[in-house]
């Protein structure tokens, strides 16, 4: 299949290594029925749509040049991948290597992952399992700079590479004004735990100003590979007690026009978490993109994007909390100037040009290995 890369980087690999042109490489995946999910249409998915190609759903037994690894791989065989075959390219999209090995949590994470057949073999650590993975892999790809540091020990090509959003950007914020309910947006996965941390402030913030919280996320929450859900509305109410909340089923056609239309986002997170403090900056980038001022908890990720932009909105506590949040319902000049700088940074520095280079650079990389 020929497809389109970087003309550069396609002379540069001409007639090197074990795969020759980029532009004629079979390039394999192993996504199953997940291809629509973001962990894959916002990465390498959105990547070969990018450059023109389609990847191939991979097998053990069948021929590539380079195969690329989501989440829902079967680690326990790939992890045995002969090295005269494909190049392995393993996304962590999660800091799974944060947490210690052989808890109780690490356990139940594996055999889980066994009892529904994502894994073959049984294993009694998912934190042993990744890290297997990674020793065999030819690259890891990351999301932060600490993952990156837990995953170095491992192997020997590791790169961090953002998400490409292209495809949920179909709205830009451009009016702050704000009207009598002051609109809080919140995105993502329905993860109560991390609603919960911002709920007390949000209550207290009610009782001064008339707000709405406009929730955007699957409308049932899943575990162990969709086997097991619960309503998400049930769950909402009891979180939400005291608070005027709306819920909108997640969508890439609705989930930048849902969250433009609000006066600004927030995205709390429990920072007791080990697992947490590794995720990287893609929710906050992908709410830049949108126009959108965001305030946030005080991961390091968060913490060294918005000290580059210039946008210092972070908090550890809920004094943090309250007090930016009052200062930004209050000042449609404080969203706006904070929105525009942001939209200026992630157009510089987030461009799907400039990301797909990084995914064009890693596969010469692995085009010119031996």
């Amino acid at each position: 299949m020929k497809w389109s890369i970087d003309r550069k980087l396609t002379d540069s690999c001409k007639g090197r290594g074990s795969v020759g042109n980029l532009g004629n490489m079979r390039v394999g995946w192993v996504v199953g029925r997940y291809g629509n999910h973001p962990a894959v249409r916002w990465r390498f998915g959105a990547y070969a749509k990018l450059r023109g190609f389609v990847p191939i759903e991979a097998t053990l037994k069948g021929s590539y040049d380079v195969v690329w690894l989501s989440q829902v791989a079967d680690y326990t065989r790939w992890e045995k991948y002969p090295r005269s075959g494909a190049k392995l390219i393993l996304d962590l999209c999660d800091n799974y290597l944060s947490e210690p090995a052989c808890t109780p949590k690490d356990t139940a994470r594996e055999l889980g992952k066994f009892i529904f057949r994502q894994h073959t073999n049984l294993r009694f650590s998912f934190h042993n399992v990744v890290e297997a993975m990674c020793c065999r892999a030819d690259a890891v790809v990351v999301g932060s700079d600490m993952q990156m540091e837990h995953v170095k020990p491992f192997c020997s090509e590791v790169v961090k590479i953002p998400d490409i959003h292209t495809d949920s950007l179909g709205c830009r914020k451009s009016d702050y004004r704000s009207g009598e309910t002051f609109n809080i947006g919140w995105e993502g996965f329905p993860a109560m735990t991390n609603l919960v941390t911002i709920m007390p402030v949000l209550r207290r913030l009610a009782e001064k100003h008339k707000l709405a919280l406009h929730i955007v996320t699957n409308a049932r929450q899943y575990r162990f590979r969709s086997h097991f859900g619960r309503d998400v509305r049930r769950a909402l109410e009891k979180t939400c007690h005291g608070v005027q909340f709306y819920l909108y089923d997640w969508t890439s056609a609705m989930v930048s026009r849902i969250l433009a239309g609000c006066d600004l986002a927030i995205i709390p997170l429990d920072m007791r978490d080990k697992f947490t403090s590794g995720k990287p900056a893609n929710k906050l980038i992908f709410l830049w993109q949108q126009g959108i001022p965001v305030i946030t908890s005080a991961l390091p990720s968060y913490i060294t994007e918005m000290e580059q932009c210039g946008t210092a909105m972070y908090c550890r506590n809920d004094t943090e909390w309250f007090e930016m949040l009052e200062h930004y319902s209050s000042s449609e000049s404080a969203r706006r100037n904070a929105a525009e700088r942001a939209v200026k940074y992630v157009d510089d520095k987030y461009s799907e040009s400039r990301i797909a280079g990084e995914w064009d650079r890693l596969l010469c990389r692995l085009a010119n290995a031996k």
